[in-house]
């Protein structure tokens, strides 16, 4: 089976982009939605079309954030690699690019793994539920509150230090945009 490429991309064709994509193939099955992603060799499912694309984007963002330099631009999968997900020959391509991530979630994902502290134990600091400190070290969250960072920096027995710059600096910084094709407007540290 070849994969042709896909007819209309998802995100402009630019120049900042064009290095940031790859292809995924998406069908549907059942009530569901399949991918696989190629350039990570996951396979996905969600209940939606946008569903499934945005989980295959999140987990080409996770790849690029543990391997940077990969070159996986648009690599179209061998038969072995389709044979072995079961990809069936209507599956549609469709051209991804990475999910933005928020390096504050990474700072606050940085500032608990470098703590002595469990995030249940900190989940109890902040008397909360386990699963809110998990979502706050997301890479794909993006609604923290300065309050709860004040109180996750205390159970740390660190400081918040916030910080507002330019978006055009973020965007640089991040080697691209964020959500909604801007650079996040906060970034913060908790040294």
């Amino acid at each position: 089976m070849t994969v042709p490429a896909p007819e209309t991309p998802l995100v402009p064709d630019t120049p900042s982009r064009a290095h940031r994509t790859t292809v995924a193939l998406i069908w549907r099955f059942e009530h569901r939605w399949l991918a696989f992603v190629p350039a990570t060799g996951q396979s996905l499912g969600a209940a939606t079309r946008d569903g499934v694309i945005e989980r295959a984007r999140e987990a080409l963002a996770l790849k690029r954030l543990d391997e940077p330099d990969s070159s996986d631009h648009l690599r179209r999968p061998d038969v072995s690699d389709l044979l072995r997900h079961s990809i069936p020959d209507d599956a549609q391509p469709v051209t991804i690019t990475p999910a933005p991530i928020n390096p504050l979630s990474l700072e606050v994902r940085r500032a608990i793994e470098a703590s002595t502290l469990s995030t249940e134990a900190i989940a109890r600091q902040l008397n909360t539920g386990h699963w809110v400190i998990l979502r706050m070290m997301d890479p794909f969250y993006w609604k923290h509150s300065l309050v709860t960072l004040r109180e996750l920096a205390d159970a740390l027995q660190l400081t918040v230090q916030v910080t507002l710059i330019p978006a055009e600096e973020q965007a640089r910084k991040l080697g691209g945009t964020g959500s909604a094709g801007r650079a996040p407007r906060t970034s913060g540290s908790a040294p």
